[in-house]
């Protein structure tokens, strides 16, 4: 639950409950009760510890729910064919619900006051992104949860749900601090503690300045985004890409995609019919390559298959293979914030081109060469070949950036937070009934455990506060 904090990390308990991909143990209460292990832990250690919990919750269930929802994936069997039609249940979410409190937010707060009573702001700023990525995670899908009083058991044994928008305005403030604490770099230097990026300040500015630029995007401030985004993630060879780690040893560093798929539940999720690989595929009826555009090396990547039988890329050197690194924060996905804010803050067609042009480029290094030439700003013009729907230049643009967002991020969170924001501009199929999916549930243990868990608890077609008005891209001329 929320209210409780964690004052022992071993790096050995996370690990075996991330790289197993066994879900079901992180809610476990007999870790609490052992003696075999510390209440206390070297900093360093809480740090990796927190670092781990942080790449299951991007490339765990929360990721794999997301990608059936927005029909990257699909649920083909038991459980899943369920979930294939929205229909969840909240104790569905009560694992990764716990591991966001216990072992990520609970643990950067106990790590970010040790660091500021030692003076260490290096550790605390690298401490401060990973809380804010895993808060800006759970508000963006639950809406409204425990913020400002969550990791205080003593004190707010049933911790009060935040506005969605003041955590956001708390994250954009914690990050803000982090990236002063990330210049200063003062104090003790985590090292290869830090798995991300080995300690270095540079690198974690950027992310932390893409997460701004994600956030405000969230909350439709696009001239913020913007401003954020132009001082984000740089490097187009993705080499300041956050990117969790994954290896080959099932019970060590494998990636969760392939065990869910390959190992511990064997077809209840594959991509039949999914609308992303249809897109991707040449072979389908609504393949979106054009003369500027080959999307077969991408469909290769991310799948295997034909005529609409397609599974998720398993095989060395796929998307999900068992040592596939998992991208959770990249330039690509910063330079086409870029382009949407600067086309929605002040209509300027040319940034947004130039940057959606970067964003193409970046995935040509990795797909082609030639798979991804530059469009030129005919190409938009009514008839052009990125516009085949005769829209306005701008819309069709619009539907570009979008489109190629949702492509880029094949298998991460993002996707289904952009599907709703946009009100769905790009058109993913609705598999049951005529709403689109609009939120997470919360967690079963959060409903019953705290007195100030919203009673009744919002259903999963009830939008959040920040996808509850239209998105001016339906207006854009």
């Amino acid at each position: 639950m929320t209210g409780r904090l964690h004052r022992w990390t071993t790096l050995v308990v996370l690990a075996a409950l991330f790289w197993a991909g066994c879900d079901a143990l992180v809610n476990d209460e007999k870790f609490d009760k052992s003696p075999n292990f510390a209440t206390e832990a070297p900093p360093e250690r809480i740090l990796t510890g927190a670092l781990v919990g942080s790449i299951l919750l991007q490339d765990g269930d929360l990721a794999r729910t997301s990608g059936v929802w927005t029909h990257q994936f699909t649920g083909a069997d038991r459980q899943y064919q369920a979930l294939n039609v929205y229909n969840v249940t909240a104790d569905a979410f009560t694992n990764m619900w716990n591991l966001a409190y216990q072992d990520i937010i609970g643990q950067t707060r106990y790590l970010r006051a040790e660091a500021t009573a030692g003076g260490h702001r290096l550790m605390r700023g690298i401490a401060t992104v990973t809380e804010a990525l895993a808060g800006g995670t759970m508000t963006a899908l639950f809406g409204d949860i425990p913020f400002s009083q969550a990791g205080q058991p003593d004190e707010y044994p049933n911790p009060v749900f935040d506005p969605q928008l003041q955590v956001y305005d708390a994250l954009q403030q914690m990050l803000a601090e982090a990236i002063e604490d990330l210049q200063a770099g003062t104090g003790i230097n985590p090292g290869s503690a830090d798995i991300f990026f080995n300690s270095d300040a540079s690198k974690w500015i950027k992310v932390a300045h893409t997460l701004r630029a994600r956030y405000y995007l969230h909350t439709g401030n696009y001239a913020q985004a913007l401003q954020h985004a132009q001082m984000g993630i740089d490097a187009p060879d993705g080499s300041g890409d956050l990117i969790a780690p994954h290896g080959s040893s099932l019970g060590n560093d494998a990636n969760p995609f392939y065990l869910f798929v390959e190992i511990e539940r064997s077809g209840y999720m594959t991509a039949s019919n999914a609308f992303a690989p249809s897109l991707l595929d040449p072979a389908s009826s609504i393949y979106r390559g054009n003369a500027k555009t080959d999307e077969s090396a991408r469909f290769a990547f991310y799948y295997a298959g034909e005529n609409g039988d397609y599974v998720l890329n398993t095989a060395n050197g796929g998307a999900f293979a068992i040592d596939a690194d998992f991208p959770i924060v990249t330039y690509v996905e910063n330079q086409l914030i870029i382009a949407e804010a600067a086309l929605l803050a002040n209509g300027d067609f040319n940034t947004a081109l130039a940057a959606l042009n970067n964003a193409r480029a970046a995935l040509d290094q990795k797909f082609g060469p030639g798979a991804y030439q530059p469009y030129a700003a005919s190409d938009f013009e009514a008839g052009g070949i990125a516009n085949p729907q005769g829209e306005s230049p701008n819309r069709a643009l619009l539907r570009e950036i979008l489109e190629e967002k949702y492509l880029s991020l094949i298998g991460n969170i993002e996707a289904f937070n952009d599907a709703r924001r946009t009100d769905n501009f790009i058109g993913i199929p609705i598999r049951a009934g005529n709403r689109f999916p609009q939120r997470f549930l919360y967690g079963l243990d959060e409903l019953n455990a705290n007195e100030n868990a919203p009673n009744p608890p919002p259903g999963v077609f009830e939008p959040t506060t920040v996808n509850a008005g239209d998105y001016p891209g339906l207006s854009l001329q």
